[in-house]
């Protein structure tokens, strides 16, 4: 088995959801183009950074990095502190919450989700920028 050839039976690979995903991601290394495929080079200039959605989050995100690095610590406290106020509680415990507690359980809610991923996300970025 390969990363260009998973173990499927051809029917199976040709049947599966995933198979056009697949062959989108094949082509590069084929020297071939599909219309769901862009392409292009990099150009000097700043970077972009890309903040993901919220199936990325997981209890105690960025605890051990808050307690140690300063520079991620100022922007999740710099957020907590405005979106606070705003909440039934703290989005500060909800991101750090201990793994199976009732505050990590809040994180699979979608509005304790949306401001404590951003403010884990710009955390993570002012570590990178430091």
């Amino acid at each position: 088995m390969s990363p260009r050839h998973p173990a499927w039976p051809p029917d199976a690979r040709s049947s599966s959801p995933l198979y056009p995903f697949v062959q989108a991601l094949r082509a590069p290394a084929e020297g071939r183009s599909r219309p769901s495929l862009h392409t292009g080079t990099a150009t000097p200039g700043r970077p972009a950074f890309l903040f993901t959605g919220q199936g990325s989050r997981r209890a105690g995100m960025g605890r051990e990095l808050h307690e140690f690095f300063p520079a991620f610590t100022r922007a999740p406290d710099a957020g907590c502190e405005h979106l606070d106020p705003l909440m039934d509680g703290s989005v500060r415990a909800v991101l750090f919450a201990v793994p199976e507690s009732a505050e990590a359980g809040l994180l699979d809610r979608t509005e304790w989700t949306r401001p404590a991923l951003p403010a884990f996300e710009v955390a993570l970025f002012r570590l990178l920028e430091s």
